[in-house]
């Protein structure tokens, strides 16, 4: 008997599923471990389902089969999902019967108009429990009738850790790992009309000429460590269409020892305190070209800023394992 089944993805390496297979191993709960990505065609196929079908996996009938087989037969005491698994409203309802308690870790707004699906809501509402990491949608996930708490993203401490190398500009002066969102980009086309050098890393920064010359590549976790560390100031963004508060980055950039402009959200305020502590706040282009012009020209205030922000993340109650005890309500 399986104390915990995870539906998740193991890729790329900072997946969430990836990070709660590991937190599990650390409580040393026994786990059997599902990729999402069975459920799903690829390439072409994906993406006309996404298309055509609201993303309804197309394999989800073998995949809830399997998964079916496989809780009747091991009756794990947990089922956990992360994001829009490929499960079905049925599979929940066994589990259901076979008393599983099932949890979805919604990682991305369920009601976000690029990631919403109508199956996917329906199964939402079939799990005993739904962890949502944005307070924006809590009312919307009550109205489903589950039971729903409000859990962080977490941090890796056997991944995401400060390397403590020297501070260098020259990749740029200011780093942000991301995809070049269209609410994005009005952030770093200030910073470089400000003569502000941003180190790019992450989709389709490359497909606009003002971008180009900063775009550096992708980022994998060994990148990511030495990037925050070493680069003067981290930007930390959230997504508007999916209403986050906060994102992966709010915790891994500061146990990775990043000096952080982080963008003004009551969430990150309640994370990271007044202004100036842990972080210093911007609220749209202009004042982020204000706080980088300020950071750059205090290598002082630069450092009090990484050693502050560490401490508080890594001091406790943020890792993944935290996160887990906290979905699974283990003491």
């Amino acid at each position: 008997m399986s104390d915990l089944f995870i539906v998740g993805s193991k890729e790329p390496e900072t997946a969430v599923g990836n990070q709660l297979l590991e937190a599990a191993a650390t409580l040393k709960l026994t786990t059997e471990f599902f990729e999402i990505s069975a459920g799903h065609m690829t390439g072409v196929a994906r993406k006309l389902g996404f298309k055509l079908l609201g993303d309804y996996p197309l394999r989800g009938r073998s995949f809830n089969a399997s998964l079916q087989h496989a809780l009747e037969t091991r009756r794990p005491k947990f089922l956990l999902s992360t994001g829009k698994a490929p499960i079905f409203a049925s599979t929940l309802q066994v589990a259901k019967q076979l008393q599983i308690e099932t949890v979805n870790f919604s990682t991305d707004d369920p009601w976000n108009p690029l990631y919403k699906a109508d199956w996917a809501l329906n199964a939402l509402g079939n799990y005993s429990r739904v962890a949502t990491p944005r307070t924006a949608n809590l009312d919307q996930v009550r109205s489903l009738k589950c039971n729903v708490d409000y859990v962080q993203f977490g941090y890796s401490p056997s991944q995401h850790f400060w390397t403590e190398v020297p501070e260098s500009d020259d990749e740029g002066e200011v780093f942000f790992a991301g995809g070049c969102d269209d609410d994005r980009a009005p952030y770093f086309k200030a910073l470089i009309e400000a003569r502000i050098r941003p180190a790019l890393y992450g989709g389709y920064w490359s497909d606009h000429e003002v971008f180009r010359p900063y775009f550096r590549g992708m980022a994998n976790l060994s990148d990511m460590r030495r990037l925050h560390a070493e680069i003067p100031v981290s930007v930390c963004l959230v997504r508007r269409a999916n209403r986050d508060g906060h994102v992966m980055r709010t915790f891994e950039a500061p146990a990775m020892g990043a000096c952080l402009a982080m963008e003004d959200t009551e969430e990150h305020r309640a994370i990271f305190g007044p202004d100036g502590e842990n972080v210093v706040y911007f609220s749209d282009p202009a004042s982020l070209v204000l706080v980088c012009k300020q950071l750059l020209d205090s290598p002082e205030t630069r450092r009090r800023l990484r050693e502050n922000c560490h401490a508080l993340i890594s001091g406790g109650g943020h890792t993944y394992s935290d996160r887990l005890k906290q979905m699974l309500q283990l003491n």
